[in-house]
């Protein structure tokens, strides 16, 4: 049996996981023999060395030989560290590995929610544990994001208005964000303390509404023109996304679809109002 002989325990529903996995066999850095998903695990002698409580949130590295299992991070930078001694050593201490751990949590903790689907329930659960800090960053930083995207987008179709003074950066803000206020905060009362998961799905939903966007924010700097055209058409296919992600992620979390149609009408109504509102007072004196 090799000195070295890893065993990488990782989620096969996770596509993510199965990729990174993947890629470290192409790339020569685990034999195939050396990952196992969770699912096939029996009662393999190893299993006794793997801490039920971490193996969901951080990916256990299991020695063959009956060493110590390692966990998460630590894992792939030793596995890294196999073909590129380099990476061990920048992002093994300090403070790029205190960055790199942080960044391996955010993805971690919350795989499930930024790919939602249905999962097996398994003998070896590989589920994340909800670790609160880690579902609260990754709600801020997908709204900050959607921010910054929504005010730059308002800024390029005022502009393209020729309305560069008018509020446009206010406007769209206001337009876009009313509703999904609204909703979080109608979920905070209905949903208690199962809000956390659905404000990540509605974090995530918006992410992937916002990243629709960004073409056209090229178009409307370098053609304004036509630039609001492919505005419009992005908001179109922004809101059809998001709609039809809703509505799998409620199927997801087993709620009513209720959600959705409260969600739409909040959305509709708010963005309505406030566009109105907007149009009368820029263009109407």
């Amino acid at each position: 049996m090799s000195k070295d002989r890893k065993i990488l325990l990782y989620d096969g529903e996770c596509p993510l996981c199965d990729a990174y996995s993947s890629a470290f066999i192409k790339a020569g850095i685990l034999q195939a023999d050396e990952r196992r998903t969770f699912s096939s695990l029996h009662n393999e002698e190893f299993l006794c060395r793997v801490d039920s409580g971490r193996q969901g949130n951080e990916i256990p590295l299991v020695d063959a030989n009956g060493g110590a299992t390692i966990y998460g991070v630590d894992a792939l930078l030793y596995l890294l560290g196999r073909r590129w001694p380099l990476v061990q050593r920048v992002f093994g201490k300090g403070a790029l590995r205190m960055l790199a751990g942080r960044m391996y949590s955010f993805i971690s903790d919350n795989r499930r929610i930024i790919l939602a689907r249905r999962y097996a329930t398994l003998k070896h659960s590989c589920a994340p544990q909800f670790r609160w800090q880690s579902r609260l960053r990754f709600i801020v930083f997908c709204v900050c994001v959607a921010v910054m995207v929504t005010a730059a987008f308002g800024a390029g179709v005022a502009a393209a208005l020729g309305n560069v003074q008018s509020g446009g950066v206010l406007a769209a803000l206001a337009a876009c964000g009313t509703g999904w206020v609204l909703q979080m905060g109608v979920a905070l009362c209905m949903l208690r303390r199962r809000v956390w998961d659905y404000w990540a799905h509605l974090a995530m939903l918006q992410l992937l509404g916002v990243l629709v966007l960004l073409p056209s924010l090229v178009w409307l700097r370098v053609a304004p023109e036509t630039g609001l055209y492919a505005a419009a058409v992005c908001v179109a296919v922004s809101s059809t996304i998001m709609l039809r992600g809703h509505i799998s992620r409620v199927a997801h979390l087993q709620y009513s679809q209720l959600w959705t149609l409260l969600w739409t009408a909040l959305l509709a109504v708010s963005a309505a109002t406030v566009c109105v509102y907007y149009l009368n007072n820029t263009f109407v004196r």
